[in-house]
Formats: structure tokens, sequence, C-alpha cells
């Protein structure tokens, strides 16, 4: 069990440091630029690592098609994800996104799964603890007042996509391929970003340091997902699971400290309720 909750908790810090880049990098380049470079320098990581390691190049027909439909469902997630950080703070963002296990049983009750008493209470502390985060936050821009209702709109799609993306993966994708899987629906969700902001392509100029950033942040987003790949072949690795859902926790740490998006107490109590939830949830689900 050590072993996996080690795995998680990387895993959790290396997609709470890609969060938090991810609301430092599009304050000042565009959330499809970002997005797209950091697929195409995911697709060239998980091919290296594909031809490296000797990975099969076979899979069926229908997992082929899953995961090109995972791929569309994961570029939706993301580009709401992208957005919700954009528009800040990530105290409101990160807690509602990786509430992402309530959408996935209510996905499960949908599909005949049985839902305990327990399970119903946690949803009920997590929605608690979110709105006692919300409520206590505002942004404050040049004098003025904003209120978060697009971030929380923005951050709850996100999150129920990734529901919808992680539930299509895990309940149809077992042909043991996950990476070869998980590169088709990359270059899915990079064809589709394309198709859609081929209109607004234009010349830009990025910088070496906005550059570095996005190779850090794929190459996170990359690390993140091959631990939870090796994990699923732990003998536990619903707690590789767990220790990874906390991952907003360093994202909202990482804001605070470097972007001085400061905290209160009743939000961090908010926080934590969340949280708290959130890891028992996967853990009884």
């Amino acid at each position: 069990m050590i072993s996996e909750l080690i795995f998680g908790l990387i895993a959790a810090i290396a997609w709470g440091v890609h969060d938090f880049l991810v609301r430092v990098i599009v304050r000042n380049l565009s959330i499809s630029i970002s997005l797209g470079l950091t697929y195409l320098i995911s697709i060239f990581l998980l091919v290296s690592v594909v031809f490296t390691f000797g990975t099969a190049l076979d899979l069926s027909s229908a997992v082929a098609i899953i995961s090109v439909a995972y791929g569309i469902l994961f570029f939706l997630a993301g580009f709401c994800l992208y957005k919700a950080f954009e528009l800040g703070p990530v105290s409101v963002a990160a807690p509602i996104i990786a509430s992402y296990p309530i959408f996935s049983l209510a996905l499960a009750k949908l599909e005949g799964a049985s839902v305990s008493n327990i399970q119903l209470g946690l949803c009920f502390f997590v929605f608690m603890g979110i709105l006692i985060t919300v409520r206590n936050t505002s942004d404050v821009l040049n004098g003025k007042v904003f209120s978060n209702y697009r971030t929380i709109g923005w951050a709850f799609s996100s999150s129920f996509l990734f529901a919808c993306c992680f539930t299509l993966a895990q309940n149809e994708v077992n042909s043991g391929n996950e990476l070869l899987s998980n590169l088709i629906a990359r270059v899915s969700a990079l064809l589709v970003l394309s198709v859609i902001f081929i209109k607004s392509i234009t010349f830009f100029k990025i910088s070496k340091l906005q550059f570095f950033v996005l190779i850090v942040m794929a190459g996170l987003d990359t690390l993140a997902l091959l631990i939870m790949v090796y994990s699923s072949r732990l003998n536990s690795p619903e707690f590789s699971i767990v220790a990874s859902s906390t991952f907003g926790l360093f994202t909202i740490l990482l804001a605070s400290i470097f972007l001085q998006e400061k905290l209160k107490v009743i939000q961090m109590f908010g926080i934590a309720i969340v949280f708290c939830s959130i890891g028992i949830l996967s853990v009884s689900s």
C-alpha cells in the first residue's frame, strides 16, 4: 500500500504543478496555442516511450474508436480546465475540477451501480466544501470586485467532462495497451483543436521561457499518466487514485505562495472538506 500511495502522491504533485503552470501560461499565451503545443510535446514524449519500451502496436478497431472518443472528451475537458484557470482564482477552480469523482459516481449509478448512503453523504460534504470556498472568494481587479460565476461554470464543465472521459477509458479500454490508446487520444485531441481553431490560427511569437514552461507542463502530464498506468498493475491501485486526487491542493498551495492568491481560514476549511471527502469517496467507490 505504501508504494501505491507514493506513486499516487507523485502523480498528484505532477498534476498540481501542471495546473499551476496553466494558470501562469494562459496569462500571456492563448489557450488554443498553449493546448496545441502541449499536445504536440506530449505526443512526442509518448511516441518516445512507446518505441523505447517496445510497446506492441496492436489495438482492436473498437478500442481505437473508443480512444478517439476519449481524446475528444479529453480535449473538451482540458479546454474547460484552461478556461477556468485563466479566469481564476485557483482556490475556486481547483476544488471543483477535482470533484470529478462525484460525476463518476453519478455515471456509474446510471449504468446500474448501487450507491450507498455513505457515498451520498460524502457527495453532500464535497458540495458543501465547494460552497464554503466559493462564497468566501472574490477576484479584485482595478478596484472592482468580480463574481466567480464564469470560473465556476467552466470548472464544473471540466469536472463533468473529465468524469465522462475517465469512465469511458476505464470501462472500455482494457486491452493492456493503455499507452497506445492514450497516444491515439491525444492525437485526436490535437486534430479536434486544429479543426475548431483553424480560422483563428495566425503567426505568433513564443518566448524561450514560455516554450520551456510548455515542455515542463507536457512532461509533468505525461509523467503522471505513466505513473498511474504503472500503478494500475500494483496490488491496491485504488490507493494511488485516492492520493492522485489531491492534486488540487498542490495547485492551490503554489498559487497562494507565488501568485499571492491568499486564502482565508474559512476557505482552507472548505477546501479541506472537499479533498478529505473526495479521498474517502474514491476509496468507497
